[in-house]
């Protein structure tokens, strides 16, 4: 294979012009209607649920906003949103584009990484089909909470990464400037992904609400069509995970 240049698939990611995962949201959707809340006293915008039709098919669908970090809240309605979709038995989809979860110390007191956790495991344990699109990055275990779906396909230009490149220079090296070094151990890009089995399959760029519609009906369509029963979605799942990667 040819060797992946890791910060340029990073600063491609980054563009400033790159749609937002919640925004092509509202311009994939026939119809929208918007679950907000937490159930306890908050709504934290860097998620957006909606119950939504796509080209038709009805979906319950978590969408990630690139420009904002999600805290507590924001795992605790996306676990909220599977739990209505479970109750429907709707297909689940993820479009997931974000920096990685809320770092702040209010966050972090507020329990973010056991809220990351409870939605790992919701996603998991969801007893009806979950297609995931990587649209943008995939940052840390905010963005893997959103991941673990049955089918997880990546946009070209995406990146997916347990930690940011300048992160990891700094704890590496204690150096920012060596983030294009960092990336290059990395390995985020979306052609990676693939070649280590953790994606499915690309999606070509540009990046266009038309284009992710017919993306996702199309897969909606494939998975609605599997024969497997609530019980065995979850159980593949986790077996597909547990081995994905390696």
């Amino acid at each position: 294979d040819a060797a992946v240049d890791e910060w340029a698939a990073v600063s491609t990611e980054r563009a400033g012009d790159r749609p937002t995962a919640n925004g092509l949201l509202v311009e994939i959707s026939d119809s929208l209607v918007e679950m907000r809340g937490d159930r306890a006293g908050h709504d934290d915008r860097a998620v957006v649920t909606a119950l939504v039709r796509v080209a038709g098919r009805r979906a319950i669908v978590l969408a990630l906003d690139r420009n904002s970090a999600p805290g507590p809240a924001g795992f605790r309605k996306a676990r909220r949103a599977v739990a209505v979709a479970t109750r429907l038995d709707l297909p689940l989809v993820t479009l997931i584009d974000t920096p990685g979860a809320d770092p702040a110390e209010e966050s972090e007191a507020g329990g973010v990484a056991w809220e990351i956790a409870g939605l790992t495991e919701a996603l998991l344990t969801a007893p009806v089909p979950v297609l995931t699109v990587l649209t943008g990055e995939g940052g840390s275990g905010g963005g893997l909470a959103f991941a673990v779906g049955d089918v997880l396909l990546a946009y070209t230009s995406s990146i997916f990464s347990i930690i940011r490149p300048e992160a990891a220079a700094e704890i590496l090296w204690r150096d920012t400037r060596r983030a294009p070094e960092a990336a290059q151990l990395l390995k985020p890009s979306a052609h990676d992904l693939l070649r280590f089995g953790i994606a499915d399959a690309l999606v070509d760029e540009p990046l266009s609400a038309t284009a992710l519609q017919r993306v996702v009906a199309y897969h909606l369509d494939l998975l609605g069509s599997d024969a497997r029963s609530r019980g065995e979605w979850a159980h593949q799942r986790r077996k597909r995970w547990r081995r994905s990667g390696t």
